[in-house]
């Protein structure tokens, strides 16, 4: 899953332009790009769902339990 993301970073971000050398507009424009990427663009590993809808719909939410501390 990290080279899937790895190469559609280098495809869809870096190969276009964005790599620039000013450290603040490059963490501007990833964080745009990341943006959409995890809340806006459907991914078909996901059956064309956004990452956040599909987290959202499928996290488990474990129940919680007391804890027991030593006195």
């Amino acid at each position: 899953m990290d080279e899937r993301f790895n190469r559609t970073l280098k495809d869809e971000f870096i190969s276009l332009g964005n790599a620039v050398t000013d450290c603040a507009l490059f963490n501007q424009k990833l964080t745009e790009w990341l943006v959409e990427y995890n809340f806006h663009r459907p991914h078909q590993a996901l059956g064309y769902e956004v990452p956040v809808e599909y987290h959202y719909k499928h996290q488990k939410v474990l129940p919680m339990s007391p804890s027991s501390t030593l006195s």
